[in-house]
């Protein structure tokens, strides 16, 4: 049995002088606070074709070359098993728009990172991207249903 897949990006913009991380103050119920970029893959599209429209879509920034650090996927109880791939670039060009959709971009330090209100998973997301020893995180849940993240 095939099971159908949901693919999505998510992308750490890093500014030339590696000082400066693109946020996006994610205004989302459930998903809301400090996240990076990124979105579904479109169908036809490819991972990487995915990650450049997403941060220019809800940026206004366009990117060099992004670099796939990690893969992070769980199943929700209902709905299709989700596969996030989780990528780092530089930002080549561009004017960082004021607002999307999506929330608020700005350049944030990236010492702030860790001290800002930061989206649902996001410290298990930048484990996967700062840490080179791992590249894979899922999730089990335990009897009290609370996602549990395993790396490997």
């Amino acid at each position: 049995m095939i099971n159908a897949a949901e693919l999505v990006n998510m992308c750490m913009v890093m500014d030339r002088e590696q000082k400066n991380v693109l946020v996006l103050d994610k205004k989302h119920p459930v998903w809301g606070g400090i996240g990076f970029p990124g979105g579904h893959v479109e169908s036809g599209e490819s991972l990487a074709d995915a990650v450049f429209r997403e941060v220019l879509e809800e940026t206004g920034i366009r990117i060099g070359s992004p670099c796939l650090c990690g893969v992070v996927h769980w199943e929700p109880p209902q709905g299709k098993r989700k596969l996030l791939f989780l990528y780092r670039a530089e930002a080549q060009e561009g004017q960082l728009l004021s607002q999307t959709t999506e929330g608020r971009p700005y350049w944030l330090p990236f010492q702030q990172l860790k001290k800002v209100k930061l989206a649902p998973n996001m410290e298990v997301f930048l484990r996967l991207l700062e840490d080179e020893s791992v590249s894979e995180a899922y999730t089990e849940q335990p009897n009290n249903g609370r996602e549990h993240f395993c790396f490997r």
